[in-house]
């Protein structure tokens, strides 16, 4: 079974998700693309990385896609660490997922091209130096401002649209709760 043929279904995987998180930050919640650099990083470093994936794809290289798995592994497979498995929190641990195996299936395609471990090498550079940055003020924004962690982790359609309305038999009891 050749594994590379999982690679188009991957990345189509990857666009589909990406453009889904974009549309809920920047056309559900109706934040600023400045806010939602720093609170859905995750998208554009998936733009990113197909982007350099569509070049490399006319170019016939690996190059342009590798420096993109560098803030995929930050914010893509370590993600899965930051936010919880329950409730609304699934669909952004699917996206972490689907990005984890995006990065890990380029990585496997690093070490198939055995005779471009030089290139590889100067590509996870580049991605060191375009990327880290962009890293550590996602990071410094993102944990420094109360306002945009409580649009993070509280971005879920229960939160935008109220709490779920109680039954008329929860009414009862909460009213017989405070008669008491």
């Amino acid at each position: 079974m050749n594994v590379l043929k999982f690679g188009p279904a991957l990345m189509g995987l990857l666009l589909l998700v990406t453009i889904q998180s974009t549309h809920y930050f920047l056309f559900k919640l109706k934040v600023p693309i400045s806010t939602w650099l720093v609170i859905n990083a995750c998208a554009p470093s998936n733009y990113a990385y197909l982007l350099g994936r569509l070049i490399d794809h006319f170019t016939g290289t690996l190059f342009f896609a590798i420096p993109g798995i560098v803030p995929m592994f930050s914010f893509g497979t370590l993600g899965l660490f930051v936010f919880s498995w329950k409730g609304f929190n699934i669909i952004p641990q699917i996206s972490h997922l689907i990005m984890t195996a995006n990065t890990a299936f380029t990585i496997y395609e690093m070490f198939l091209a055995t005779d471009r471990y030089f290139q590889s090498l100067i590509a996870v550079l580049v991605g060191v130096g375009l990327f880290v940055p962009f890293i550590f003020a996602q990071n410094h924004s993102m944990w420094t401002d109360p306002e945009k962690q409580k649009i993070l982790f509280e971005a879920s359609p229960v939160s935008q649209n109220q709490q779920p309305k109680q039954s008329s038999k929860k009414k009862k009891l909460s009213n017989k709760k405070k008669l008491k």
